[in-house]
């Protein structure tokens, strides 16, 4: 993947809302959802963009239960990937 196209793919606003929120935890779609006030589906095709430019990785694992589900879940966390460090740390002082 070229430059330009990753600089495309991570300053979509909504994406590049994700790449922040992921800089301090993985996160799963629901969280991401709540946190950036964006539907569920649209976080989802995001998180798999984001994924195959190989700016976040995915894996399967437990969420804790809620006051609302006193459920454990299997959830898909997504986090960082170096390069996607490496994005936001290069794109930062250009991005707001």
């Amino acid at each position: 993947m070229d430059q330009i196209e990753l600089l495309h793919i991570a300053t979509h606003p909504t994406r590049w809302g994700i790449l922040n929120s992921l800089k301090g935890e993985p996160s799963y779609v629901s969280r991401l959802a709540e946190e950036l006030d964006v539907d569920r589906k649209k976080i989802e095709f995001h998180c798999r963009t984001l994924e195959e430019a190989g700016l976040v990785t995915a894996e399967y694992g437990l969420r804790d239960a809620t006051k609302n589900d006193s459920i454990p879940r299997a959830v898909k966390y997504y986090s960082l990937t170096e390069q996607g460090k490496d994005t936001i740390k290069d794109l930062m002082p250009l991005v707001k």
